[in-house]
């Protein structure tokens, strides 16, 4: 890896958040613990999620606020796990990102009410 060490320890240093390290000044843990999945089926899952909702997301919303909602979606979720769960040391949170863009388009579907389909 990058660092020298395993990969193991790479990537518990990326997805390693509790509260000691985040007050600790390392900040950017929950963003990093976004990047990261737990194999491969959570990385492909999460990945097609985004193929078929991200195109369509950033296309409704923009791409400044597709990343906007991503980001933040990804960091809040993150920090919601943890504080739930005072034994949750390890933490991903690609899935969190998703449900966020979901959660958008839900509400901007919600708020631009098109009338019902009629042939």
């Amino acid at each position: 890896t990058l660092a020298g060490g395993s990969g193991g320890d790479m990537f518990l240093h990326l997805v390693q958040v509790d509260d000691a390290l985040i007050r600790g000044s390392q900040w950017w843990r929950p963003f990093t613990a976004s990047l990261v999945d737990y194999g491969l089926v959570h990385f492909a899952v999460t990945n097609i999620g985004l193929l078929v909702l991200g195109a369509e997301a950033e296309a409704v919303l923009g791409a400044p606020a597709f990343i906007t909602v991503y980001t933040l979606s990804a960091a809040v979720g993150v920090l919601a796990t943890v504080a739930l769960d005072a034994n949750t040391a390890l933490t991903v949170g690609g899935s969190d990102a998703l449900m966020g863009v979901f959660g958008a388009m839900a509400v901007y579907t919600l708020v631009n009410d098109e009338p019902a389909w009629t042939p």
